[in-house]
């Protein structure tokens, strides 16, 4: 391209760069004018559902018989009654008692004499009897099972909001 113009001119068709120096002259009615176009550009934005599957969780419950045998502690009371006829003195009052794992429950009673004395009649011994014993039983246990199924759409359904 031959160019007679000076190369520091600028064209009316030359882009001018940002921080360019321009020399307009003085104003000049003659000088040719031109026109810069304005350029705007300008965006849509629109949404759109897709379907991309999904998934399924299916829940169940599993029963199944289990044996438990657990030690069980169960206890009882043997009750022995001792008579015993023997006069107390005067004033005494037995109390209850323990002679280890017997509880002694005396057992007292007022006999008119030409005065009155307490007599002891009985004791009564209650021992307390313990042990473990084995009882097996069936119980039902259950338990939750969870499963989870990807489900995956089949074609792309695109569905406009």
């Amino acid at each position: 391209m031959n160019d007679s113009r000076h190369p520091q001119d600028p064209s009316p068709l030359d882009p001018i760069r940002p921080g360019a120096a321009v020399d307009r002259g003085s104003p000049d009615t003659t000088a040719p004018s031109f026109t810069l176009p304005i350029v705007a550009e300008s965006i849509h934005v629109e949404k759109v559902e897709v379907d991309r599957g999904g998934y399924r969780i299916t829940k169940r419950v599993d029963a199944r018989e289990v044996l438990v045998d657990e030690p069980l502690r169960q206890e009882t009371v043997e009750i022995e009654r001792r008579p015993l006829h023997r006069e107390l003195a005067d004033g005494e009052v037995p109390a209850v008692r323990f002679e280890g794992d017997t509880m002694v429950v005396p057992v007292v009673k007022e006999v008119v004499v030409t005065h009155t004395r307490l007599v002891l009649v009985e004791e009564i011994r209650i021992v307390r009897v313990g042990g473990t014993y084995r009882d097996p039983r069936s119980v039902t246990v259950r338990e939750e099972q969870i499963e989870i199924e990807r489900l995956g759409a089949e074609t792309p359904v695109i569905r406009s909001s």
